[in-house]
């Protein structure tokens, strides 16, 4: 995925400081965050995956300094690529590549930072035209994480190779961490090196292409010949996740979490100024651990339904949804869209006695199916007539993806998941019945007294259990985590000694 650049048609703050040491002549790029606004950086070509810019008042106490610092999202990955700060092209001096950065003091298993450079290949058939990333420094914050808000200098000397050649290249210092929910905070970035890029395009100064004249470079840009298109935003970022279901709330049932499985793939496309422009969805219909006829759909939290032009690819078969001529469910105040009323149409029962697909070992297997749901947000450069949409603004509330069901064809009784709000159609005289403790006034929904919930949504694909094995017999840590609200074993689904019993959980 690459990361988002605006054009910025003025520059606003200085990126470059000349110094003189004893005759000779130094130059300093340098990132302080103080512009308190990531996209002014971004016009100078600096590259932002997934950190944003934080001040006194959000985030008190925890700046490093002045008024902003940059702070990632919650560290649970441990791939370079999931959040990270990225230099302009660069070419290099003596001297040592200086920052400070700090944990935010929240629970974790383990944070980490890393340090890479990437030489400029224009040769290369990657648009991007930067070469592989070489790690050449890492840190690990100590333990323990939770708590931890300590301040560290960091101090790294520019590999003699980059000096020793003078290629253009850049520096992209990456966060990682497993478990818990800490971010990292990072800010005085300073590089002893010369400023070698082209704002707005941010190519080298001796090659810059936009041939679809949108003002992003034909190597950063992924539609090169579309002004209306610029970059793919994936959720996941790398493979598929999964959307698991238990479908008898406000009962508990059999708590296998496989009455519906859904690997998703989502992708924001936006332009050159962060505008969405289209959103495509995939949705594989894995495995039906359920005989009820359970429907699928999905809000955009703080959207409105007239900021969609269209959408394409619902599979309606059973005439109990009632949509606006944008394709976005009616009586909504927020984008809600129906995928499917039935899953059952998209993946069969397995016949012979069986009700469900892809659950119970004995049983035939079923292939799976994909169904691709689109919504265009955006044509020819015109939003639709709610407004446009800033990718940006979409993706600050951490729940602005709200998957839900509705169960056996009763559309008010929607099952989210846990303290995910219910849709404006959703039956809220459910709440608090049966197991369910929801308390909406609390925030506390769709959870039972022991906080387990109906609906999960996972980063990566999950191995569910087979039919009528509760979760806490194949996924032995589930338990733990869901008791203390995600405070342990944030990582209980992964294939770790002792977290599994395999004995119940499906394979093909």
């Amino acid at each position: 995925m690459k990361e988002q650049v605006f054009k910025i048609v003025s520059v606003t703050f200085i990126f470059s400081l000349i110094l003189f040491s004893g005759g000779s002549v130094l130059s300093q790029v340098t990132l302080d965050c103080e512009s308190g606004d990531r996209n002014i950086d971004a016009g100078n070509c600096w590259a932002f995956g997934g950190v944003a810019y934080r001040s006194n008042t959000q985030d008190p106490g925890l700046i490093i300094s002045g008024l902003y610092s940059a702070r990632t999202p919650q560290l649970t990955s441990n791939s370079p690529s999931s959040a990270w700060v990225k230099t302009p092209w660069l070419k290099a001096q003596n001297g040592n590549i200086l920052f400070k950065t700090r944990l935010s003091g929240g629970p974790g298993t383990s944070r980490n930072l890393a340090v890479y450079y990437a030489n400029y290949e224009p040769d290369s058939p990657s648009s991007s035209k930067e070469g592989e990333f070489i790690e050449f420094y890492s840190f690990t914050f100590p333990n323990p994480i939770n708590g931890n808000t300590t301040v560290y200098e960091i101090s790294i000397p520019v590999p003699e190779i980059l000096v020793n050649t003078q290629d253009v290249y850049k520096i992209r210092i990456s966060f990682m961490g497993s478990g818990g929910s800490g971010r990292a905070y990072i800010d005085d970035l300073v590089f002893p090196c010369t400023y070698w890029a082209d704002p707005p395009v941010c190519l080298p100064l001796e090659l810059i292409t936009d041939a679809d004249g949108d003002g992003v470079s034909d190597q950063e840009d992924e539609y090169p010949n579309d002004p209306y298109r610029c970059y793919n935003l994936y959720e996941p970022a790398a493979d598929f996740g999964t959307i698991a279901f238990e479908d008898l709330w406000p009962s508990f049932g059999d708590s296998d979490f496989n009455d519906l499985i859904l690997d998703y793939k989502l992708n924001f496309v936006t332009n050159a100024s962060g505008q969405l422009v289209e959103m495509k969805n995939k949705f594989v219909v894995r495995a039906i651990g359920a005989s009820l006829k359970n429907g699928f759909g999905f809000t955009l939290t703080g959207v409105p339904p007239n900021a969609v032009l269209r959408t394409q690819g619902d599979i309606l078969t059973q005439g109990i949804i009632a949509k606006n001529a944008n394709g976005v469910e009616s009586n909504q105040s927020q984008a809600t869209f129906i995928v499917i009323d039935n899953a059952f149409a998209k993946l069969p029962a397995t016949g012979g006695g069986f009700t469900g697909a892809n659950t119970i070992p004995a049983a035939p297997y079923v292939t799976p199916d994909t169904i691709f749901f689109n919504i265009t947000f955006m044509e020819q450069g015109v939003p639709a007539p709610g407004g446009a949409v800033i990718y940006s603004d979409l993706i600050v509330n951490p729940k602005y993806y709200n998957p839900f069901i509705f169960t056996n064809q009763i559309r008010g009784k929607e099952i989210h998941m846990a303290d995910y709000p219910p849709t404006d159609l959703a039956d809220q005289s459910f709440f608090s019945t049966y197991d369910d403790d929801s308390r909406p006034g609390e925030g506390k929904l769709y959870k039972s007294k022991n906080n387990i919930p109906w609906a999960m949504i996972l980063v990566e694909k999950f191995d569910y259990p087979v039919e009528q094995a509760d979760i806490i017999q194949s996924h032995l840590k589930f338990k733990d985590w869901a008791e203390t609200s995600g405070a342990s074993f944030q990582d209980w689904f992964k294939d770790k000694p002792g977290y599994r019993n395999n004995e119940k959980i499906y394979k093909k």
